[in-house]
């Protein structure tokens, strides 16, 4: 089994993949609660703060979260609000 996870609903409730993947049956589980990210110009703005937030907390260089992604959201309205304003 190659463990991945396979990205058609059916296929992920199916008992061949869940009984023997425990991650896959977590996605599975959490899917219900999934929302598509927005296909929109503005999406741009948000990767590389949040990816700077996440590799902050990660490599233990913060240890206040909250204050790495309210500064995150705070770069990302920023920048959403210098090229995206009309």
């Amino acid at each position: 089994m190659t463990e991945e996870i396979p990205p058609v609903k059916k296929l992920m409730k199916d008992p061949i993949i869940t009984k023997k993947n425990a991650n896959a049956d977590a996605v599975s589980k959490q899917t219900k609660y999934a929302t598509l990210t927005p296909n929109t110009p503005e999406m741009a703005e948000v990767w590389k703060p949040i990816d700077s937030a996440l590799g902050l907390i990660a490599t233990g260089r913060t240890d206040v979260k909250k204050k790495a992604f309210d500064d995150a959201v705070n770069q990302i309205d920023s920048q959403i609000k210098a090229n995206h304003s009309k």
